[in-house]
């Protein structure tokens, strides 16, 4: 609220009435002599009487409902009225209603006829036009990279920043007071220039931006790219304002980063992993070489789509899924996932590596994506794992993996209703067999006797060699110790039948203990 209670409201250059409502009316307060005079009235005649009184037609154009609204409210308004016209003159009363901390209403209003408007309008844009002439040089003296020339209605230099120094090769003390054409126009166009700039100044007809061929001082030719303003500083003064960019520069800067987008494009199209970008709404913006030989499409034909519209929904769902997880973690967002080829003949395990990309404000702008085909990683691991877990002779689960399983088996014990047993075979004469006939014939004996003990267990058992004729066979969750006892006489019989190798037969036993968990 205004504190105008503080102040001495006859020092105000402006009228001002203060109100106070009272029985749907309102009291008029208090009137300064400013008022007093535009309203040729003694502020005597006026205190502690209603305002419908002293100024009847209030009601009528609007100045009562303001003041009970801005009462009512605290919220200041600002009210114009035309407040009389006849032959003579025509006029506006502004108003500003404010509600004081003291409980009143002031109105301040000021008288405003057509002709000072006008003049007043006419100052404030000389004004404007003055002061953005001002900033418009200031800011731009300096600049070396953009070329400013201004020019009055007689096209003399009256503004030559330091780039128009350095691209026509005149100084400022060189150029100022000399017509453009004498500068920098060529003759083959100078009557058109001249023509342009005297069309503007007399009809308002612009110049539109155009790339022109220009001179420097040594009569070279300047490719450059000009726009120009227009000020009119009164009826009959106006500043025209050249900025030119030289394009030769841009030429050579856009031939620069062309080549270096070859360059990198190239680059990415070397390399053998899938590498796409795509804007934060999953549409694709770029993508290399490696992924449009992979998918069987062209980047040109998946610009603007999305995952959905060229692979399996359930891959591209995933796919998604992984986007918007990197931008909410705001960094490195790394899977595995395995992804099919475009005619769904092969698929290929990959690591999917995805980033946000964001603009030098901050902003994100998409998505960055390169996935590596891992597959023979994989398959690599898969074999160290079976040779780190398995018997190469026979395939069966070796040493290591057998203790493993059945540590984890004790450990995890749920049923004392249920039996774990563990059978150790040891097969009798293979030494013989082994020294006698070789190794070679030995190692086809092992590989048999592994295929006739696996005959006798389940799936989730376990079947190992832990040593040259030494088996073990790990039965999980039997119903008694008589289950293992029966599997155990079914292999000693099949050990004890004709067993043929390279067309001779051998008799194999066996000798088997068992131990039973829990009472073993």
């Amino acid at each position: 609220m205004l504190q105008l209670h503080t102040l001495d409201i006859d020092a105000l250059p402006i009228n001002v009435a203060i109100y106070e409502e009272t029985d749907n009316d309102f009291i008029i307060k208090d009137f300064n002599h400013m008022a007093e005079k535009t309203e040729k009235i003694s502020r005597h005649d006026v205190l502690n009487k209603k305002l419908t009184e002293v100024f009847p037609a209030v009601k009528e154009f609007g100045l009562f409902d303001v003041l009970k609204r801005v009462n009512h409210s605290g919220i200041s308004e600002h009210f114009d009225v035309k407040f009389y016209k006849d032959d003579r003159i025509s006029g506006w009363r502004r108003n500003q209603i404010v509600k004081l901390d003291d409980g009143t209403v002031a109105a301040l209003y000021e008288d405003c006829t057509e002709e000072k408007e006008k003049e007043k309008e006419a100052l404030e844009i000389k004004s404007a036009l003055r002061y953005q002439k001002q900033v418009f040089e200031h800011i731009m003296d300096d600049s070396a990279t953009i070329s400013i020339q201004g020019y009055n209605e007689h096209h003399n230099v009256i503004y030559w920043n330091k780039g128009s120094e350095l691209l026509y090769g005149y100084t400022k003390e060189e150029a100022i007071g000399h017509t453009l054409e004498s500068l920098i126009i060529p003759d083959n166009i100078k009557n058109n220039v001249t023509t342009s700039i005297d069309n503007w100044v007399t009809n308002g007809i612009p110049i539109p931006s155009s790339e022109l061929t220009l001179i420097d001082k040594e009569g070279n030719d300047v490719h450059v790219l000009s726009q120009h303003v227009m000020l009119r500083l009164d009826e009959d003064h106006y500043e025209m304002y050249c900025i030119d960019i030289n394009l030769s520069e841009v030429d050579l800067l856009q031939e620069k980063l062309l080549t270096q987008k070859n360059l990198l494009q190239s680059i990415i199209n070397l390399i053998p992993d899938l590498i796409w970008l795509k804007d934060p709404d999953g549409k694709y913006l770029a993508c290399n070489k490696t992924l449009e030989e992979f998918f069987d499409i062209k980047e040109s034909e998946i610009l603007g789509k999305t995952d959905f519209d060229f692979i399996d929904p359930e891959l591209a769902k995933s796919f998604q899924e992984h986007d918007k997880l990197a931008i909410e973690k705001d960094g490195y967002h790394s899977n595995e996932e395995i992804i099919r080829s475009a005619d769904g003949k092969h698929e290929s395990y990959f690591e999917t590596i995805k980033s946000p990309m964001k603009d030098t404000k901050g902003n994100l702008i998409g998505v960055l994506g390169i996935a590596r085909d891992i597959s023979k990683h994989k398959e690599k691991e898969k074999e160290l794992q079976t040779y780190a877990n398995y018997d190469h002779l026979t395939g069966l689960a070796n040493r290591l993996l057998f203790i493993n399983r059945l540590k984890h088996l004790l450990n995890h014990r749920v049923s004392t209703q249920q039996y774990h047993a563990v059978l150790f075979i040891d097969l009798d004469y293979f030494k013989e067999i082994n020294d006698t006939m070789g190794h070679d014939t030995g190692d086809v004996v092992l590989q048999k006797v592994a295929k006739i003990l696996k005959k006798f267990t389940r799936k989730e058992d376990t079947v190992a060699r832990i040593g040259g004729d030494e088996f073990t066979i790990l039965l999980e969750n039997i119903t008694s110790p008589y289950d293992a006892g029966m599997i155990a006489q079914k292999i000693i019989e099949s050990l004890q039948t004709l067993i043929f190798i390279k067309k001779q037969h051998f008799f194999l036993s066996a000798s088997i203990g068992i131990a039973i968990s829990p009472d073993d």
